[in-house]
């Protein structure tokens, strides 16, 4: 009780595959959270990438997407 489960989205844009990689894994290192674990006043039970990072083609912006989906579960505020 007084759990949320949710999911979000984290998308990162760059110029090119090798920058978009990097990016995206060092945003997956810091996000990543596998055991429960306290930040600021929000009590993380998990926060996990549900798949890999997928690569988009150029947008119209003339950038290169990649995306991955996260599933949490957290509790606020901490008592």
């Amino acid at each position: 009780p007084g759990y949320y489960r949710t999911e979000f989205q984290l998308i990162a844009r760059c110029r090119t595959y090798p920058d978009g990689e990097l990016l995206m894994r060092q945003a997956l290192a810091a996000l990543t959270l596998l055991v429960e674990t306290a930040v600021e006043d929000h009590l993380f039970q998990f926060c996990r990438p549900r798949t890999e990072p997928v690569a988009f083609p150029l947008s119209q912006g003339n950038l290169l997407e990649w995306s991955v989906m996260f599933d949490v579960a957290f509790v606020t505020p901490i008592l």
